[in-house]
Order: structure tokens, then sequence, then C-alpha cells
């Protein structure tokens, strides 16, 4: 064997190599096939749901009721806007914090959840002068619908479609970014440092 020419001698390596690649390409991009898959199940279900995902909604109630208490000393219009800002915030920092820890897949995951929690607002802030949905703790008197108080508040409540659709294109272009961020993740299997 050692008599071949160079060339020769190594093609049987050379045939082993592309397909030792595509093996190893595969392995790497099954995660985020996988984030891409959630994410479209995700948005799906966001969507044909009006806003309600079973489990994830009734987390984001959990997260939006504790922004209220978090800020109950403060003015009305802060309480009344902390719900849906924590709802919104509280994926969102947890996706920076799994940046911080090199959890890419997290961090697609992390900013679907935003996503979807984003829409849910955008339901509840759709509702604003209409006041059908059913609240949380809610009395019968419709005072603590926070959109409605919100864009009263700020006179803005003719407004409320529009405001409501921005915040739903919001919400769909974080799904759009999740699934950008896993093929980006996929074709570039390095963080920058």
């Amino acid at each position: 064997m050692t008599n071949l020419p160079e060339p020769l001698r190594r093609a049987p390596m050379a045939e082993m190599g592309p397909t030792r690649e595509r093996e190893l390409t595969w392995r790497s991009a099954a995660p985020w096939l996988a984030a891409a898959v959630v994410t479209l199940l995700l948005a799906w279900s966001t969507y044909a749901r009006e806003g309600w995902v079973p489990i994830l909604s009734a987390f984001d109630l959990g997260v939006h009721e504790f922004g209220h208490l978090l800020t109950m000393w403060a003015p009305d219009l802060v309480v009344w806007s902390a719900g849906s800002f924590l709802q919104v915030a509280a994926p969102l920092a947890l996706g920076a914090y799994f940046l911080h820890r090199r959890d890419r897949f997290a961090v697609v995951l992390m900013v679907a959840w935003t996503a979807e929690s984003l829409n849910n607002v955008s339901v509840y802030a759709a509702d604003a002068q209409a006041m059908v949905l059913q609240l949380f703790g809610d009395d019968g008197s419709d005072a603590g619908h926070d959109w409605h108080n919100i864009l009263g508040r700020l006179d803005l409540l003719e407004s409320t479609d529009n405001i409501a659709r921005v915040i739903q294109l919001g919400s769909v272009l974080l799904f759009v970014a999740a699934l950008g961020l896993a093929a980006w993740w996929c074709l570039h299997p390095k963080l920058d440092d």
C-alpha cells in the first residue's frame, strides 16, 4: 500500500471524512431543529387559542399578578402597567441570563416564551374597550382591567385596536427572532466572545 501514489493512499480517508462530518453536522443541528419545532408549536398554539396557552399562560398570569404586587406602593399607572411589563420582562430576563451562561437553546425558548407572553398582553390590551375577558379577581366592577385603566388615563381608548395590533406584531417578530436565532446558531455553532 505504500507504493501507491499519495492521492490514492488517502482516498479511503477522504471518503470517510465527509460522512463523518455529515453525521456531526446532523447531531449539532438536532437541538436547533427541536428548538425551531417547539417555537413553531408554541406560535401555533398561541395564535390558534386567542392568546391562551395551557399551563404557560397560567404561569404568565401569576407573573403578571406578581408585577402588581411588587408595585402596589406606586402610583396607579405604574401598578396597572407593571403586570403586563413583568409578564414580558421575566422571560426576556431569563433569556439574558441563559445567554450569559451560553445556553443558546434556552435563549431560543425564552424568546419564544416572550413572544407568547406578548401576544397574551395584546389580547388583554385589545379588550380595553369591550372588557369581555374574565379577569382574575374581578368583582364585576371592571375596575381591575389594567389596559382599560391605562389607555383611559392616557386618553387612548379610541386607539385600542391599533395598540393591540402593534403589541401583537411585536409578538410575531419575536417568534421570527426565535426561529432566526435557532437557524443562526445551527449554522454558526461558536458564540462570539
